[in-house]
């Protein structure tokens, strides 16, 4: 085994980048782009296979992005919530915002994977350093300075492939989930072409939609319970599965009795905070889903719960697949001030302007029989994530800290 060093993370970098965001206003940066631009909502202990935004050549010359090798290290410099200090590597060449850093990694000093892993790990150790008053950042300066320690090249490569190994295998399933989940919206899209249909609204079939509860950082005798709080950030995680990320609040019992999941819930993400298209997500819970959490699960005021009427038959994957193909809708009614992005839900749900056709019982009936499978095995699926994610979390710290060896 080799002797571990002490070194700072910008000694082990050929660049560091820091991005850009082209002029909104001007169309031709935007339409039609090809080129993958990363926002820090994207920036989430994942490997980065594609983004939720593209620019044009015209918007990455005339403005400050630059473009990113693959295999290079994103960490996220400000953003809400806890949004600053988490990391991400790209495996397809990016750009960024001005909120990334991008570490290109020497690959003579280190192994780009070892150090994504040692920086997973120090996300504590990243919000110490963030400065500010207001809302505190980090920037290039003190991320470059963050002391690590580190074996030779090879043992970290040995170390990185133990990791590694886990991650393929929850990036294997993640992609068999957006597989199955691309099926269903194929059969969905099939399928409406076929059902009679009576126009009505989607709010029509709701019971009630609730808002959420942040809850406290920590136990006090006003809020002692426990629970798990999905924010509108965690929304995508959850989607794919990845569950043991959401935070720990506590929380009065008496506001979980009427804020407690259910099966056929569905959570509505209503704020994005600056991003621009990030409303509208929306995940669903069923007794499979909660099997993912070690607590009871509530969702934060960044979230609607959507509760169906119990004697309405409305499937909650038709929803659930109906929103996220219509996904276009949601962003067309954000509103807000400052910069700041909301969902005007209501009107989506119950705008006459918004109102279509809906299957009868039987047609429902019908698709439930077909959709039932393919969400049982993205559920299983989801569950083995969460499985191979709790190991990997487990072993991480060790193997970097050198605590458990590998045999190179």
């Amino acid at each position: 085994m080799s002797e571990w060093r002490e070194t700072t993370l910008g000694e082990l970098c050929s660049r560091v980048i820091t991005g850009g965001t082209p002029d909104t206003k001007v169309v031709e940066y935007y339409r039609n782009g090809t080129i993958p631009w990363v926002k820090t909502k994207e920036v989430n202990y994942r490997p980065i296979i594609s983004t939720d935004s593209y620019i044009t050549t015209a918007g990455l010359e005339n403005s400050s992005a630059k473009m990113i090798p693959a295999d290079s290290i994103i960490v996220a410099m400000y953003g809400q919530g806890d949004t600053a200090g988490r990391v991400a590597v790209n495996k397809i060449p990016v750009c960024t915002n001005q909120a990334c850093c991008n570490l290109v990694i020497d690959d003579k000093k280190a192994d780009y994977r070892f150090i994504y892993y040692v920086l997973t790990d120090a996300y504590e150790a990243l919000v110490a350093l963030k400065s500010g008053s207001a809302q505190p950042n980090l920037n290039t300066s003190l991320i470059k300075g963050l002391d690590i320690i580190i074996p030779d090249v090879q043992e970290q490569r040995a170390i990185a492939e133990v990791l590694s190994s886990l991650d393929d295998k929850i990036d294997l399933l993640t992609r068999q989930n957006a597989t199955l989940e691309a099926l269903a919206q194929t059969y969905f899209r099939q399928w409406m072409k076929t059902y009679s249909g009576v126009s009505r609204n989607v709010g029509d079939f709701l019971e009630t939609t609730l808002g959420g509860e942040w809850g406290k950082d920590n136990a006090s005798d006003d809020h002692p319970m426990p629970v798990c709080c999905i924010r509108g950030t965690d929304v995508a995680m959850l989607m794919v599965g990845l569950a043991a990320k959401i935070p720990l609040r506590y929380i009065k019992p008496t506001k979980y009795d009427r804020i407690a999941l259910t099966d056929r819930d569905i959570i509505l993400e209503i704020s994005g905070g600056t991003d621009t298209q990030s409303t509208g997500r929306a995940t669903y819970i069923n007794d499979r889903v909660k099997l993912l959490f070690d607590l009871p699960i509530v969702f934060s005021n960044f979230c609607r719960c959507l509760r169906f009427k119990k004697k309405e038959y409305i499937h909650p994957f038709y929803l659930y697949i109906k929103g996220k193909w219509e996904n276009g809708e949601f962003f067309n009614l954000e509103n807000g001030s400052s910069g700041i992005h909301n969902l005007d839900y209501k009107s989506f749900l119950n705008s006459q302007e918004y109102a279509d056709a809906f299957p009868n019982d039987e047609e429902f009936s019908a698709f439930a029989t077909f959709i039932d499978p393919f969400f049982e095995k993205i559920d299983k699926n989801k569950i083995q994530i969460q499985t191979l994610q709790k190991l990997r979390d487990t072993l991480l710290p060790k193997l970097i800290s050198g605590e458990v060896k590998v045999h190179v």
